[in-house]
């Protein structure tokens, strides 16, 4: 007579990576929401503090030319402050990525809580970043060209 294969443990490494990764996640976006309240206290000194200590950007140091974030830093302050349009003139693809990683976000979200393995590779997805990294490459051909 045949007996059954015993029936596997549970994978408590599995378990172990599963619960850490949702506690990353947990408190990651805890330190977001404090960033997000600490943005409303963001003031003109503190903006003056962030610009005294920024080295500035090493590519366009060392090439002449600005490289796609340049400007990053000055965009995330108009944020801060509230000035969609001065964020974009700074740079504008500060807005779009911060659009991008929020959309990274939810899926990861999704991915860990609802436990629907359809949001890990969706096609839909996939393309956005694509969509993404070609604005990327444009954006740096299109300001170095246009001086935008």
């Amino acid at each position: 007579m045949q007996t059954l294969p015993p029936i596997p443990a549970a994978d408590t490494a599995l378990k172990r990576r599963i619960f850490w990764s949702r506690f990353a996640l947990v408190i990651s976006s805890i330190i977001i929401v404090l960033l997000l309240v600490g943005g409303i206290f963001y003031t003109a000194e503190m903006a003056a503090a962030v610009r005294e200590i920024s080295p500035g950007c090493t590519f366009r140091k060392l090439t002449g030319i600005s490289c796609p974030g340049c400007g990053g830093t000055r965009a995330a302050g108009a944020l801060l402050r509230g000035d969609i349009w001065g964020a974009f003139q700074y740079n504008l693809l500060l807005p779009i990525s911060l659009l991008a990683l929020l959309v990274e976000y939810i899926r990861l979200w999704l991915v860990h809580f609802t436990h629907n393995n359809r949001w890990m590779h969706s096609r839909t997805y996939i393309r956005f970043f694509v969509i993404y990294a070609w604005l990327v490459c444009i954006w740096f051909i299109a300001r170095n060209i246009f001086g935008i």
